[in-house]
């Protein structure tokens, strides 16, 4: 069913207005500069106004158009330990098999920092973890396990335009240029 930008008629007689296409909210992350999908209705996000890293539970939507968010559990966890930089996207990816999530930001436990200036962009494939650096136009893939550099792409984006990264199943790397206002795929041969 399509909802997006359509009123639901019996919202809209129970509340007065229908709302469109709003199915659920929580309004406790304004500066949000990361998300990340755990299961269901659950969502980390790199929280900026606060510092921390955040962990919603929408439970169940409300429908569209309702407005009740009553049920909705937010956890934050090491407030005043991660930091927002304005205009840098700070990106987390979920490691399910090992429980684990990592964050584009310095936090509790480093598991990499060699060569990074500024990282944005973070995605794991398999034991390899890659970060971009917004600072260099530089992405670096990591050993998740020893944290070491195993090689880097300079990508000739310029400084301030690395973004997110993400990783297809066949293992394309696919990028945000902000600068050049694009999406570049980089794929081996």
């Amino acid at each position: 069913m399509y909802v997006y930008a359509v009123t639901n008629p019996e919202a809209e007689a129970a509340l007065g207005s229908g709302l469109g296409s709003h199915l659920d909210m929580l309004h406790q992350s304004p500066l949000c500069m990361g998300i990340a999908w755990a299961r269901d209705n659950v969502y980390w996000t790199f929280d900026g106004a606060s510092g921390s890293i955040s962990r919603y539970d929408f439970q169940a939507d409300h429908a569209p158009g309702y407005d009740d968010h009553s049920d909705g559990i937010i956890a934050r966890y090491v407030a005043g330990q991660v930091r927002r930089v304005a205009n840098v996207p700070s990106h987390l990816e979920i490691d399910r098999a090992a429980n684990r999530l990592y964050i584009a930001d310095t936090t509790l436990t480093t598991v990499v920092s060699s060569g990074l200036e500024r990282p944005s962009g973070i995605a794991l494939s398999g034991n390899t973890l890659f970060v971009t650096d917004n600072a260099n136009g530089r992405i670096s893939a990591f050993d998740k396990r020893t944290g070491e550099r195993l090689d880097y792409l300079d990508t000739g984006v310029p400084a301030g335009g690395l973004m997110g990264i993400t990783v297809d199943p066949q293992g394309r790397l696919y990028f945000v240029d902000a600068v050049g206002n694009r999406v570049i795929r980089v794929a081996a041969r």
